[in-house]
């Protein structure tokens, strides 16, 4: 076959089997569909296996333990055996033309490794939400990496040796793992969108994008730093390591975004601190002093930071009582 699907799904009851259909429904063929029940508890996997019991095309793989999204379609890319791989989101629609669409794309342009769709955006109810446009060109979806991805990760179709070449999806980001493959095949690779919108993305029935968007961007912020360290070095910090340096360097990294980001919420809440105190508002500045102490209890800077603001206050208070009772 030409072409094998791979979707990962994990408690995908409500919607997996409009997602499966879609793929089924496709005007174009010759593919095989991969699906990964990623340790479920819910009748996800009778779902899938009813499908597969109707149409061969299916093949029904059931991880016995929840290995996450990364590390399921790492394994179907392994097990498929077509020249091109198709993602699809189990909560997610295709359109009955996107295959059709994007093999004849990946025929006539060689020196594209990866394509995707624009895509309509629905609400959990199937409803449309937004049309979401996204860059079309090589060039434009390039320039577009260095600040956010381009690419709708489950309306992509890729070239599997593209994908083998550059290493697969690296299983230390257990999100935006498509960002970090999408940079690294950029650097050698052409990557675009078709200008139809073939994919229904939905947001709001529980999807991943939702629910771990804090965590999103935090994997976001180090696949765009180990791009630049690429760009600057040849490689990465992570290119020579073994998959447990790896994922202890990413554990530090996820303890010290957090870090990062809670010192940030502190510096804004003791900044305001400061200009309350400026004018005079006692109440409203210790109640920012305390939502500052909440947010890192075990950051000294902020009393270093209150005292001084304290005393500024108390002296200025001090010279403007000598100013008044001495006329100068």
């Amino acid at each position: 076959m030409k072409v094998s699907v791979v979707m990962g799904v994990y408690n995908g009851e409500p919607f997996v089997g409009e997602a499966i259909e879609s793929i089924l429904n496709q005007t174009y063929t010759d593919f095989e569909f991969i699906v990964i029940d990623d340790g479920s508890t819910d009748s996800t996997w009778d779902t899938i296996q009813s499908y597969a019991s109707r149409d061969k095309r299916v093949k029904a793989v059931k991880n016995e333990s929840n290995i996450g999204l990364t590390r399921s379609l790492n394994k179907g890319i392994a097990m498929a055996g077509g020249e091109y791989i198709a993602r699809q989101d189990a909560d997610d629609i295709s359109m009955p033309e996107r295959f059709a669409r994007q093999v004849e794309y990946l025929d006539r342009h060689p020196d594209t490794a990866v394509v995707g769709t624009i895509v309509e955006v629905i609400d959990g109810e199937g409803k449309h939400r937004r049309k979401m446009d996204l860059s079309i060109s090589a060039e434009s979806v390039r320039i577009e990496l260095k600040e956010r991805n381009p690419m709708v990760h489950g309306s992509v179709m890729m070239r599997k040796f593209d994908f083998e070449n550059a290493g697969g999806y690296r299983e230390f980001f257990r999100y935006t793992q498509d960002l970090d493959l999408w940079l690294r095949l950029s650097e050698k690779r052409n990557i675009a969108n078709l200008p139809d919108r073939l994919y229904k993305l939905r947001q709001g029935g529980g999807s991943i994008s939702v629910e771990k968007g804090v965590h999103q961007d935090i994997f976001r912020d180090l696949a765009l730093e180990l791009a630049d360290r690429r760009k600057k070095y040849g490689k990465d910090r992570l290119s020579n390591m073994s998959a447990f340096e790896a994922n202890s360097f990413v554990e530090h990294y996820l303890e010290m975004s957090d870090l990062r980001k809670k010192r940030l919420k502190q510096k804004k809440y003791l900044l305001w601190t400061q200009l309350q105190l400026s004018r005079g508002g006692t109440s409203d500045a210790m109640r920012l002093l305390w939502k500052a102490i909440k947010t890192d209890p075990f950051h000294s800077s902020w009393m270093k930071i209150i005292m001084v603001n304290f005393i500024w206050v108390r002296m200025r208070n001090f010279l403007s009582t000598i100013k008044r009772l001495t006329g100068y």
